[in-house]
This record gives structure tokens, sequence and C-alpha cells, in this order.
């Protein structure tokens, strides 16, 4: 997910950003790159009973661990960036920005018992995952995206205004570091 993240700014010139606020970005993106298996089971929930068995219950509080860092972390620099008073907030609805979902996003599994019972035939669990994230791209922070109109009816009116054309964003990374 990290990898093929959106790495271009679409509404923001780099070079017209206070010098202060071009740190967040990269402060976010190393944000992103550490906790990135967080983000992802944040948005690729699998329910699990920590009183199942041992391994479930330290796969359980594995998780938790890695959320709680990673909601400490980032409103660490949320709380950072919003003392700037050049710090736009439109930054934060660009695509390569990513943002921590208030809720899980399930993802429920096709249950393999199923084609036994005399129904359909379970897909692998890589196909299931391709198949969610092409269909829910949301899970994915864009990455899966076919067009920018896909996401793009989830940035405010305002900031979505006046996206940089495609040669303007392939020159304004959101990040110098990545």
């Amino acid at each position: 997910m990290f990898q093929s993240r959106i790495q271009e700014l679409y509404f923001h010139e780099r070079d017209n950003l206070d010098p202060m606020v071009l740190s967040y970005p990269d402060d976010l993106v190393d944000c992103m790159k550490e906790n990135a298996q967080a983000f992802w089971e944040r948005t690729h929930w699998v329910t699990m009973d920590p009183e199942a068995d041992d391994k479930s219950a330290e796969l359980y509080k594995e998780r938790n661990l890695r959320r709680n860092a990673l909601v400490r972390q980032y409103r660490r620099l949320l709380r950072k960036v919003q003392k700037y008073k050049a710090f736009p907030s439109s930054l934060l609805s660009e695509p390569g920005i990513w943002v921590i979902p208030e809720k899980c996003c399930p993802w429920i599994w096709q249950d393999p018992r199923v084609t036994k019972l005399g129904g359909p035939k379970c897909s692998s669990l890589k196909r299931q995952l391709e198949t969610v994230d092409l269909t829910e791209p949301a899970r994915t922070q864009w990455s899966t995206v076919d067009s920018d109109e896909v996401w793009m009816e989830f940035v405010p009116e305002d900031v979505k205004s006046t996206p940089l054309n495609p040669s303007e964003r392939s020159v304004n990374s959101g990040s110098q570091k990545y």
C-alpha cells in the first residue's frame, strides 16, 4: 500500500508552501511508512476473538498496540502543524496524505465451507483482497483507483476547484524524502 501510494500534490504547489509547512508532508509520510501495517489493518479489519486461543489474543494485542501507536503519532503531528498559521488545512485533503478512518472498515472473508454446501466457489484470499481494494479504493488510500474522478468526489469543493494539471503534478512531490 505504501509503495503504490499517490505521491504528488494535486492542489498545492510545493514551491509556494511556507518552509515550515513543507516539513509536515515529510513527517506525515514518515508516519505513514512506519505505520503502514496499522493503516492497512484499520482499513481491512478482520474480527478476532481474543479469548478464542492464545494466538488470537496475541494477534489482537499486537494489532491494538500498532493502532494506538499510529493514532498517537498522527494526532501529535496534527497538533504540531495546526500551530502554524501558514499551514493550509486544505493540505489534509491531498490524496497522498493518508487519513485514519474514524471507524474500522471490516473485511468479511468468503467462507470456503459454502462450496461444500453447494454454494459458489470461494475465491482465494488474495483474489478477495484484490476485489475489495478495487471495489472500495478508500481502503488503500486511493492507490487502486483508475482515475482521479473516483476520489475527487470526496474532496471539499473549495479545494478541488484548483487542481494542478498532470504535468505540474509530476514535478510536485508530496515528500522530498520518498
